[in-house]
């Protein structure tokens, strides 16, 4: 008999963890797992599950109602195994689910300010931290995310940590791919394009990326810059020029593929989507030393500070200069999407079997 496994997450709007939730739910053997996705909103990456969808359709953050026809729900699908994302949907999950249900709560960002997102997420976490020990699992992408939780009290009775994973068939050099930019924004093979992919927000370090690229954009005729995520322009405007553009949302693999240099700026991050990602199409990067970034180091790589413009500077100078190791191959190898979900599955078979 199949195991009856609920996926619940607050939306499916355009994020890493929204985006590794989709990946999952769509890649699970359906031989074993009769998989229902659960949403409190939609969002953007609708149209990408190919597994059955339920959205509940919450008016707003006080839509107690939602909560309600979520109990209902979980009670009408019998879940074995619930398996949620994010703090607000791993409480409901937990208050809505039956007895005999399995809950299972991931984690997925690090250490972050809180207070910068306002106090209902300052609430709701401090509610995770206070119910965590009545779970029966939580999986977190990175040991440095697993590790910020049980410091700060939010301590379940067993965790897992399974890093994210990216889908190589998508994630992997393109010549095409790379003509078609380049084409498209009029760079020359000796121009050099460094750039961020990453929604905008303060976490993400966009600031401490744009002073330094303001800085190189005024001292090498050949070096353009480029922002792609979605988010409000008006936070960068001031910087932006025809050597510092901003593309919005888009694909993102052809902006990767585009890139000579890719530069993850984040002062907070559980594990970046992102980073593997560039460094599975092949690109010289420069990251912050936050998470486990730190374990993805490789000679493609300049590790530096969080937070420190002037050190990001002096990294973009250097990695113009330095030569490109082919590095997709390992990367592949070590964060493959199957890689992921055969980790997921094998705990959520393990966990039927307590």
């Amino acid at each position: 008999m199949k195991i009856k496994l609920v996926l619940a997450i607050r939306s499916l709007d355009m994020g890493g963890a929204e985006r590794q939730f989709v990946l999952l739910a769509n890649n699970l053997d359906k031989s074993i797992f009769d998989v229902t996705v659960v949403t409190m909103y939609g969002g953007q990456l609708d149209l990408q599950l190919q597994t059955k969808h339920i959205n509940l359709h919450k008016k707003g953050r006080f839509d107690i109602r939602s909560y309600f026809a979520y109990k209902k729900l979980l009670h009408q699908l019998r879940a074995d195994i619930i398996y949620s994302f994010l703090p607000e949907m791993n409480l409901f999950s937990l208050w809505a689910k039956p007895k005999y249900s399995k809950i299972v709560w991931g984690f997925r960002f690090g250490d972050m300010d809180l207070s910068k997102y306002g106090k209902f997420s300052m609430f709701v976490f401090f509610l995770q931290k206070k119910f965590a020990p009545f779970i029966d699992l939580a999986i977190a992408n990175s040991y440095s995310n697993l590790n910020f939780h049980r410091k700060v009290g939010c301590i379940p009775p067993k965790a897992e940590v399974i890093y994210n994973g990216i889908d190589t068939s998508i994630f992997a050099p393109n010549v095409l791919q790379r003509a078609n930019f380049r084409e498209k924004y009029h760079l020359s093979d000796k121009d050099i394009a460094i750039g961020m992919v990453a929604r905008l927000d303060e976490v993400k370090g966009y600031d401490i990326f744009l002073q330094a690229a303001s800085k190189i954009a005024h001292q090498m005729d050949n070096v353009y810059f480029f922002i792609a995520g979605a988010g409000d322009v008006n936070k960068i405007k001031s910087y932006l020029n025809h050597k510092i553009r901003y593309l919005g949302y888009c694909n993102s693999q052809e902006v990767y593929n585009g890139l000579d240099v890719f530069v993850s700026a984040s002062i907070s991050e559980g594990f970046s989507n992102s980073i593997i990602e560039a460094m599975a199409c092949n690109l010289k990067c420069i990251i912050t030393d936050i998470g486990d970034n730190h374990l993805l180091a490789n000679e493609n790589t300049i590790i530096i500070p969080p937070n420190d413009a002037d050190s990001m500077y002096h990294a973009m100078k250097r990695i113009i200069h330095m030569p490109s190791a082919s590095i997709y191959k390992q990367i592949h190898k070590q964060f493959s999407a199957n890689n992921m979900i055969q980790q997921t599955q094998k705990v959520l078979i393990d966990l039927m079997t307590e």
